[in-house]
């Protein structure tokens, strides 16, 4: 098994950024979703 932290590392900062912002993006989608569906 590969640490996380050393398999991260090969991945090219654009990427590992984008895969942030997206994961951030979805994080912001799901706290309007529960939002939305508390507030019914």
């Amino acid at each position: 098994m590969v640490p996380k932290s050393e398999k991260r590392a090969k991945v090219n900062p654009k990427q590992r950024l984008q895969e942030s912002f997206t994961r951030s993006l979805e994080d912001v989608c799901l706290e309007w979703v529960s939002y939305l569906i508390s507030s019914k």
